[in-house]
């Protein structure tokens, strides 16, 4: 046998194996630090002030129908030491569109004088849609699509804790913990396409240095089932 036909050989092999392949499921969101309710719901109601967050992040400058995400988040401390948060966000990439709701609540518990202790959960409702009228498929009239719109509504929910004082924080949260499934696309074929569990671990340290400046150094790590660590670092400075 020579090296043409040994190499034909494998290819041909190749064509009939089967792999696992692991994609992206969850919205990529940069700057964690300004947006920490939508990681860990124990977040909601920790601090004095009322926040507003609203954030706009666009990929792939140039590139028609490339992925642009929107985030509007808030939160506050209520009476009886409860918190109540929540975040809207909305997701579009090319012929598909991800959008959903969360709503938080925490509650807070005071173990000394500058240090508390904070377990939340949150609700959340996903939308999924799918427009086959902006997608070119290399077959026409695929048969793997056979609508023009499919839309399903995937509820799911997140739990975490959250302790923290006036200069730092740590918090561990768990989202998706239900792993709603939202498989949009009807197939003869038998699979399940559900939302992975995720696990956050966050933690930050505000450094003084007077009245007038100071610097606050963050890190998150996140897990997702079958898929390697993750790390973020962020800094706020303060003026």
């Amino acid at each position: 046998m020579n090296k043409y036909k040994f190499l034909l050989l494998i290819v041909y092999s190749l064509l009939f194996c089967s792999i696992n392949i692991q994609a992206q499921q969850s919205i990529p969101n940069s700057l964690f630090i300004l947006n920490r309710l939508n990681y860990n719901p124990a977040y909601a109601g920790a601090g004095e002030k009322i926040p507003i967050n609203f954030q706009v992040r666009q990929q792939w400058l140039g590139f028609e129908d490339a992925p642009r995400t929107q985030y509007l988040s808030t939160h506050a401390f209520l009476r009886y030491g409860v918190g109540l948060g929540g975040v809207i966000y909305n997701n579009l990439s090319g012929p598909t569109r991800q959008s959903g709701l969360k709503i938080a609540m925490a509650k807070h518990l005071q173990l000394n004088k500058t240090t508390w202790l904070s377990l939340g959960a949150s609700a959340e409702l996903y939308e999924y849609r799918f427009d086959a009228t902006k997608l070119e498929t290399y077959t026409p009239n695929d048969p793997a699509i056979n609508n023009q719109m499919e839309q399903k509504l995937a509820p799911d929910a997140s739990l975490g804790v959250f302790v923290y004082s006036g200069v730092w924080y740590g918090g561990l949260s768990a989202n998706n913990v239900l792993q709603s499934k939202y498989d949009l696309l009807v197939s003869e074929l038998v699979f399940n396409n559900p939302i992975a569990r995720s696990f956050y671990l966050m933690g930050g340290y505000k450094i003084i240095f007077n009245e007038d400046f100071a610097i606050e150094p963050s890190v998150m790590v996140k897990k997702v089932i079958a898929v390697p660590l993750q790390a973020e670092l962020n800094s706020l400075f303060y003026y």
